[in-house]
């Protein structure tokens, strides 16, 4: 079906109201990439793109439209962000990085996707989480094993601020067949002393 463009009017703006163009009901402006994210309308965000808007606008967390859709796991609609040349490598205001958030998503194909596009799984965010440490908390153990596989053994034993590891993380969340895939794979189920 052809898109549909439209008009819309704008109460707030100056006198002699302003026209805004619009596509599926959504104004072609900030406003309204914000508005089809909040409303979780991502197989939209691609086609709004297209029409002008911002491939990389950031909402007052530090997100982006690819961010939010790695968020929700969504992997052809971030191949299509990608192919519209999203920065893969944005941080939101936390540190944390688009495969942190495909991570905790669970889909271990978008895992790989951003892996494969040169993202690392020893990425830390400013507290030191790992993308290994958000699949861990959902206990998403296919994204898991993808992270560890391409991360090696650094990513089993890497530490947040906290001190905790992954496998910290799953125990702490009852995700029972993570924690024990990661001490199979030898992480270490101490918590570290601190002297």
């Amino acid at each position: 079906p052809k898109p549909q463009v439209g008009i819309m009017r704008f109460p707030f703006s100056s006198p002699k109201s302003e026209f805004v163009p619009q596509l599926h009901g959504y104004p072609l402006n900030a406003l309204g990439l914000t508005q089809a994210i909040n409303e979780r309308q991502y197989g939209l965000l691609p086609e709004l793109i297209r029409a002008g808007l911002q491939v990389d606008q950031q909402d007052e967390q530090g997100w982006t439209p690819l961010m939010h859709v790695c968020a929700v796991g969504l992997l052809d609609t971030a191949i299509q962000l990608i192919e519209l040349d999203a920065n893969l490598y944005h941080r939101d205001q936390n540190g944390y990085s688009l495969l942190h958030w495909a991570a905790h998503s669970g889909n271990a194909d978008l895992v790989a996707l951003l892996i494969g596009h040169g993202l690392t799984p020893q990425l830390a965010s400013t507290r030191g989480v790992t993308p290994l440490m958000q699949a861990a908390v959902g206990g998403h153990l296919q994204a898991m094993q993808h992270l560890v596989s391409q991360g090696g053994i650094s990513t089993l034993h890497a530490r947040s601020w906290d001190g905790w590891s992954a496998l910290h993380h799953a125990v702490a969340n009852r995700q029972v067949a993570a924690a024990l895939w990661l001490a199979e794979q030898g992480a270490d189920p101490h918590y570290p002393h601190h002297h």
